[in-house]
Order: structure tokens, then C-alpha cells, then sequence
């Protein structure tokens, strides 16, 4: 799927994490806004901030990108 980014910069990041993690274009971009809406709602302190990002990498799915050997 390509996306269709204005800026040619993050397209080009999207399409590395996307590539990356395996994830569809839209997965990354809300997954991005997800991590992001978490730093900037209710301040607390880092370590609950951490606890919050990392339960959310672990419940994404993990994928081996295609051509890689296993």
C-alpha cells in the first residue's frame, strides 16, 4: 500500500517503521499518535509513561518481514 504523505520525509520514515515491524501504514501512523497522546495527556512520571509504551509493543503483533530467512 503506498501512502500518501505530503512530506517526503515522513513517508519515507513511515514506509521504514512500516517495513520494520511489519505493520500496515495506517497500524504505524496510530500506533505513532497512540505513543504520542500518551506523552502529551496527564503528566506523570517516566516510569509509568515506559510501562504504558511498552504494553502497547507488546500487544502488537510480531511479523517477520518478507524475504528474511528464519
Amino acid at each position: 500500500m503506498a501512502n500518501q504523505f505530503a512530506n517526503s520525509m515522513i513517508a519515507d520514515k513511515v514506509d521504514r517503521v512500516s517495513k520494520a515491524t511489519g505493520l500496515s501504514i495506517p497500524a504505524v501512523v496510530e500506533l505513532a499518535l497512540d505513543l504520542w497522546l500518551t506523552e502529551v495527556s496527564e503528566p506523570s512520571d517516566q516510569s509509568a509513561r515506559m510501562a504504558v509504551l511498552m504494553a502497547q509493543l507488546d500487544s502488537t503483533p510480531y511479523r517477520v518481514p518478507s524475504g528474511s530467512i528464519q
